[in-house]
This record gives C-alpha cells, structure tokens and sequence, in this order.
C-alpha cells in the first residue's frame, strides 16, 4: 500500500512502464464471479429466446461496470485508504447487483437499479479524485464524468417507470456512455492517454478466465453424487476437452500477437470481448443442460439451441479478437471460424434430435479441427 493518503498519478502510456495486475483488482473480480453465477442461474432457469434476452442485457451492464472500472486502474496508479474503500464500495453495488439479477427484470427492478447508480457513483468519485493529476488529461475525465453522470441520470429516471419501461432506459444509458467513447475528442484524447496495453490483455484475459470458470462450476455442481459409468466418463472427457478448446483458441492468440496499428483496433479488441465473455457464459448453462439430457434419448432443442448460439457468439467474438490483432500463420484463422460457425449452424438447424453423446462427439470433433488449425495453420 503507498500509504495513508497518496494522490493517483498518471500511468505510462501504451507500453509505457510495467503494470501488472494487483492483488486488489483480482479480489475485486470476486464479486464478478459470484454475480455471473447468479446471471447463469437466471438464464438456466428460462431458455427460451427472451430469457436469453434478458441475461444478454444484464450481462452487457455488469460487463459494461466492470469496464469501467478496468480502464480506470488501467490509467491511474494509487493504492492508498481512499482508493481501497471506494473499490470496496464498488463491490458493494455490485454484490447487489448479482443478488438483484435474478428480479431485475421483475419485483426488483429499482434495486438493481439502486445498486447500479451506487456503483457509476462511485466510479465518477475516482476520477473526480484523480481530477489533478495531469491538466492535460482533465478534459478526457470531464468527457467520463459527463456521460456517467448523464447515464446515472437516466439510471435515477428509470426508478421512476414501470417494470416493463426501466430496462430500455438501462439499456439507452449505457449506449449514450458508448457513444461518448466514441465522440472524436474522446478518441482523440484515449489515443493521446493510451490504455495500458499489457494490463488491458491481461485483465480482459482474466475475465476470460473467470466466465470460462463458469462452464466448470455449472458442470460440476450438476454432477455431484453421480456415479461414473462409460457414458459419463466419455461425455465429460469430450466437454472439458470443448472447455479446454475455447481457452486455446482464445489464449494462443492473445499471447504471441500484438494488436494492429490501426485507430480503431483497441476498440474492437475491447468491444470483441462482449459477445465473446456473453458466448462463454451462456455456454456453461447450455452444457450443464446437456449434460443433464445424458441418459435421455436425445437433447431437447432449447437446449439444443443455447449451446449452439452460445457458441456461435464465442466464434464472433474471437473473429473480432483476431481482427483487431496483427496477422500470422498460413491460413487464415477467419477461415477456420467460417467453417466452426457453418458446423455450428449445420447443427442447430439439420441435426434431427440428436442424443447427447453424439452431440458432444459431433462438438468436439469441430474443436478438435479448430486447435488444429491453430497448431498446424500458425508460424
């Protein structure tokens, strides 16, 4: 800790001085797990198209909060009292965000709200604090001041609507906040105070992590007191070789290429991550409920459905990811996604009931091709 009282100072640029990623960052990415546990339980508990709906909005806005705060680490170095009890009050408002996710959308609409007001609010306090530490940088913190604070605005509107009206306005804050990232003083100012570029992979990195977690917790807690037979053994044998697949297409690239060097690039990694860490997610409720359709005579087509979309979001994302990062290899890795994503839509749309062991042996064949391409089709 750097003390009692230490004013932020201002990071290095780009590849500026080392940062790493600090003990408090990681505990704070605890509550993100507890919250998308209960995300995951919301959407397992409805998937139908507008379940799926709902757990995409809510996602967007816990993942939007968590982005928040990444780039302000990201941009400020300060460890001291302050800083640590005003992250503690935006575990706070995310804890009860996660214990609100499940009624969001019904008998506690307001207090999700409630607890997200809390958490914009306490991100505004941080910059607001960081307010002197470089003149130069004072007008990039006015343009995030100003739009958070228009976003908490409308966020306070929404608790006086109805159920049904409230989360459009969730939604148009959050929209208003992303337009405002992309105004042309804000990119221009964001070019001139880059992110971080290590920190950035490596805290996006981390959340990677953390939803791919979730497909093991969902997994496991489905499975507790069974007895493993041949058809079990198998089936989980395949999964987690899925699980481990979706790591290595994402992790292989992240940590050998570098991003383009092209103006828009940053964002579209950024940006990539939303439908990426949504497809991972959802992909946990989707296995566990394939998972539980072993045994059946085949897998219902909700379910069917999920896992299938969920992967077809992952397939987006990392073709967005891999957009944005500089080229290598001698095939192109789009290729690869163009034939994951006709595989994928094959499936949803022709395979006729399928039981759950030839399914996953069908998914993990597809994988097993995609690792692959990335072993073989890389320098």
């Amino acid at each position: 800790m750097s003390g009692l009282f230490a004013p932020p100072r201002l990071t290095g640029h780009g590849h500026g001085e080392d940062r790493r990623v600090t003990w408090l960052e990681l505990f704070y990415d605890l509550v993100y797990v507890a919250a998308l546990i209960q995300l995951g339980n919301t959407l397992s508990e409805d998937v139908t198209p507008a379940g799926f709906t709902r757990f995409v909005i809510l996602f967007a806005l816990l993942w939007w909060a968590w982005t928040g705060v990444t780039f302000y680490i990201n941009r400020f170095i300060v460890d001291d009292v302050p800083h640590r009890l005003l992250v503690y009050l935006q575990m706070v408002g995310i804890a009860f965000m996660g214990v609100s996710v499940g009624g969001a959308f019904d008998d506690l609409t307001r207090q999700f709200a409630l607890a997200y007001i809390f958490a914009r609010v306490v991100l505004v306090v941080l910059y607001l604090r960081s307010w002197n530490v470089d003149k130069e940088i004072q007008p990039l913190i006015r343009i995030y001041v100003g739009s958070y604070g228009l976003g908490i605005f409308i966020w306070g509107a929404s608790l006086f609507v109805s159920t049904a009206i409230a989360p459009t306005l969730w939604v148009a804050a959050m929209l208003l906040e992303v337009v405002a990232v992309f105004l042309p003083r804000a990119r221009e100012l964001q070019t001139r105070f880059a992110p971080h570029v290590h920190h950035m992979r490596e805290r996006f990195g981390i959340f990677v992590i953390i939803v791919l977690g979730e497909s093991f917790i969902k997994i496991i807690t489905s499975t507790l007191k069974i007895a493993v037979n041949f058809d079990i053994l198998l089936f989980s044998v395949l999964g987690i070789f899925v699980v481990f697949g979706l790591w290595w297409l994402y992790f292989s690239k992240m940590e050998v290429t570098d991003i383009r060097a092209d103006h828009f690039a940053p964002y579209i990694l950024i940006y990539a991550h939303l439908p990426l860490t949504i497809g991972f997610t959802a992909f946990g409720v989707a296995a566990k409920k394939v998972f539980q359709s072993l045994g059946g005579d085949y897998v219902k087509e909700p379910y069917l459905t999920l896992y299938c979309a969920s992967l077809l979001l992952v397939v987006l994302g990392a073709s967005l990811v891999d957009f944005s990062l500089t080229r290598s290899g001698r095939f192109p890795r789009a290729a690869w996604y163009v034939i994951a994503a006709a595989v994928l839509l094959g499936v949803m749309f022709l395979l006729h009931k399928p039981t759950a062991l030839i399914f996953i042996v069908i998914v993990a064949c597809l994988f097993a091709v995609l690792v692959a391409g990335e072993i073989f089709g890389s320098d």
